[in-house]
């Protein structure tokens, strides 16, 4: 009776702790000046750094600084992430290092922060608690990870502790509980509700359409779907009985499901100031820096501050590509239908104006005269 009673005393202490911790934080920690970083790349411990934030608020990783004052540990491992591209989906993990008796909770928790602890030790599940709890929708109990202040970082089952099966992990001042959050799948084309869906581990293609609303009827293509992996690969898949069954190909996270036009394809218009202005052909919505690649670049002259995306209900988005470069986001796509402007950038015109002010010349001397 007593081991039966065990989960449900867990979940009451994460409660009740819950509300302690969201009187005293009311929002995630933002990285200040003069915190230090420890930065993991699971997988690749080459680029493992610990590095503290400069005064201006900057850090020096691999291929010059970064912005880290003001922004969260997920936004500075998104902008890292962006930086390590040229690994296969990166893993970037970011603790902002306690300082004395603190630890440092953050991931998939309601108040990502800083905490002091009154004692030598405290459960995992205490610690969670002092962070306001986890995100039901988002987080992945599993998988969590203590990083300890040698670096040493150890996995731990969170979900197995709740239930009262696993054996407690305890923190120490000096130590970090990050909480991961599930991975996502991205369902996109002519569906009901496209957009990005968390899961746990692959799951059958027909589940992800179910996910977005099922195909709209009429518009899509339901005689094949296309598969595109985070590699830049693609796959298709023949609609059949089969596809329905508990047997479907799997999307694995990470992947997104493309539901094409049944009647047309699909074209994103590109013009202004590139190489090679014109209509091309997309089977999904692409980005930015993508469009600008189908079109050659942009030219010397093209304003990339003053870049605009028209779109077909005729709403008109501004965009400084010129920024884009430096703080890349991917969340902003050019979707089909919409057309990408870029204008002529300023330009003094240095022999109309001396045409000018040679005529002004020649009228003044005339009326001297």
């Amino acid at each position: 009776m007593r081991r039966d009673l065990a989960p449900i005393l867990s979940c009451l202490v994460i409660l009740v702790m819950s509300s302690a911790a969201f009187d005293g934080f009311a929002e995630e920690y933002r990285i200040k000046a003069g915190d230090t970083l420890s930065i993991f790349v699971l997988g690749h411990e080459g680029y493992n750094l610990t590095i503290p934030v400069r005064a201006d608020g900057k850090i020096s990783y691999f291929y010059g600084d970064l912005q880290a004052a003001g922004l969260t540990v997920e936004e500075l491992s998104e902008r890292i992430r962006e930086r390590l591209r040229f690994f296969k989906n990166p893993e970037v993990l970011i603790s902002v290092q306690p300082v004395g008796n603190e630890i440092f909770v953050f991931g998939a928790v309601r108040v990502p922060n800083r905490y002091i602890l009154r004692s030598e030790r405290i459960s995992a599940l205490k610690a969670i608690a002092m962070a306001g709890g986890y995100d039901e929708e988002k987080a992945e109990l599993e998988s969590a990870l203590i990083i300890r202040s040698n670096g040493d970082i150890e996995r731990i089952d969170l979900k197995r502790m709740l239930a009262g099966k696993g054996m407690m992990a305890y923190l120490s001042p000096g130590d970090s509980l990050y909480v991961p959050e599930m991975e996502q799948v991205k369902v996109s084309g002519y569906v009901i509700q496209p957009g990005s869906y968390r899961v746990k581990g692959p799951i059958p293609l027909a589940s992800a359409l179910a996910m977005a609303g099922g195909p709209i009827q009429g518009e899509a293509n339901l005689r094949k779907v296309i598969i595109f992996k985070p590699d830049g690969s693609e796959e298709e898949v023949r609609i059949t009985d089969e596809f329905w069954s508990s047997s479907s190909p799997k999307l694995h996270p990470g992947e997104t499901l493309y539901v094409p036009s049944a009647y047309r394809y699909d074209e994103v218009n590109i013009l202004g100031y590139v190489r090679n202005p014109g209509s091309y052909r997309v089977k999904r919505e692409i980005t930015l820096f993508e469009a600008l690649a189908l079109a050659g670049g942009a030219l010397d002259k093209a304003d990339l501050g003053g870049a605009r995306i028209i779109h077909p209900d005729g709403r008109i988005t501004e965009v400084n590509i010129k920024k884009l470069y430096e703080n890349p986001d991917t969340s902003i796509k050019l979707y089909p239908g919409d057309t990408l402007y870029i204008p002529r950038g300023f330009e003094i015109n240095w022999a109309m104006i001396l045409t000018l002010l040679s005529v002004i010349s020649t009228t003044i001397t005339l009326l001297k005269r």
